[in-house]
């Protein structure tokens, strides 16, 4: 036996929410990764961008996308806290 080899026993243990399904089976995994996943970064999703005109605009053009979602939900957070201000002479 080298300084690198060792002896490794891997136990298998179902999650009890899909032990309903076969172990290991497709629709054990769909189980799993259906009530076991969750994201460790800013949840996102899209939104059409249009001019104000448009009725199914979300944002308009002056709020750009960007990679950093956080950053653009902080953008538009602010630009509604000064429109609100601005609606109420605060500005």
């Amino acid at each position: 036996m080298n300084a690198f080899s060792c002896k490794i026993t891997i136990k298998y243990k179902p999650v009890p929410d899909c032990a309903h399904f076969e172990f290991e089976s497709d629709a054990y995994w769909r189980c799993y990764v259906h009530g076991w996943s969750s994201t460790a970064a800013h949840m996102t999703s899209t939104c059409k961008m249009a001019p104000a005109s448009d009725p199914m605009g979300v944002v308009t053009p002056r709020l750009r996308e960007g990679s950093n979602t956080n950053a653009l939900t902080v953008m538009i957070a602010e630009r509604g806290a000064d429109l609100i201000k601005e609606d109420y002479g605060k500005i």
